[in-house]
C-alpha cells in the first residue's frame, strides 16, 4: 500500500494550525482541496480525524494521537530537505508575545539584536494568547508571569521599568540580551 505523503502533509499542516482555511493558505492549494485530503486520508486510516468547531476546526481524540506521532518526523523531514536546498543559512526565528511586551521590551533591544545575527530572519507575533509549541511555528514565546509553564523551559528577562517578572518560554534557546 502507497503511503498518502501529500495527505499526510495536509493533515499536519491543519492540526498545527486549527483551521483549513489557514491551512489551504499556507499549502497554497484551496480550501476545498485540503477538505479532499483530510478525507481521503480519513477514509483509510478508517476514522474521523477532526470535526468543525464554529468556523474553526478541532482534532478528535485519534486525530490527536495521529498528529502526536507524526509531528516530529514530519518537522524531521522538513529539516532535512531544507538542509538539502541549502536554507539552513538563515534560520527564521518566530517570537511570540504580548504587544505590551513587544513594544516597551523587544522592539527598544530588536537592532542590536539584528546587528549582532544577520543570519537570522524575524518575524514577530503580537498576541495575548498562549502558544502551543506542539502545534504551532513558534520559537520563542515572551510572557509575564513566574515561569512556570508547563513543557516550556523559561529564562528570567532583564526588567525595564515592571514590577512583574518577564520571561521567555521556549522551544529552542535564542537570546535577546
Amino acid at each position: 500500500m502507497a503511503v498518502p505523503l501529500r495527505a499526510i502533509g495536509v493533515f499536519h499542516a491543519v492540526a498545527r494550525s486549527a483551521s483549513i482555511s489557514k491551512a489551504a493558505g499556507d499549502l497554497g492549494v484551496t480550501p476545498s482541496a485540503v477538505s479532499q485530503q483530510i478525507h481521503a486520508l480519513e477514509a483509510l486510516l478508517g476514522t474521523t480525524l477532526l470535526v468543525k468547531a464554529g468556523r474553526r476546526i478541532k482534532l478528535t481524540e485519534a486525530g490527536e494521537r495521529y498528529f502526536e506521532m507524526i509531528a516530529d518526523e514530519l518537522e524531521s523531514i522538513v529539516e532535512a530537505t531544507d538542509r538539502i536546498r541549502g536554507h539552513h543559512a538563515v534560520t527564521t526565528l518566530t517570537v511570540r508575545t504580548t504587544p505590551t511586551i513587544a513594544t516597551k521590551w523587544l522592539m527598544p533591544r530588536l537592532a542590536t539584536f539584528i546587528d549582532a545575527h544577520p543570519h537570522y530572519e524575524l518575524r514577530l507575533d503580537g498576541t495575548n494568547e498562549p502558544t502551543d509549541f506542539r502545534r504551532e511555528d513558534v520559537d520563542v514565546e515572551i510572557r509575564h508571569g513566574e515561569g512556570r509553564w508547563q513543557d516550556c523551559s523559561s529564562k528570567a528577562l532583564p526588567r525595564s521599568g515592571s514590577s512583574r517578572p518577564v520571561h521567555r518560554a521556549m522551544r529552542r534557546v535564542a537570546a535577546f540580551d
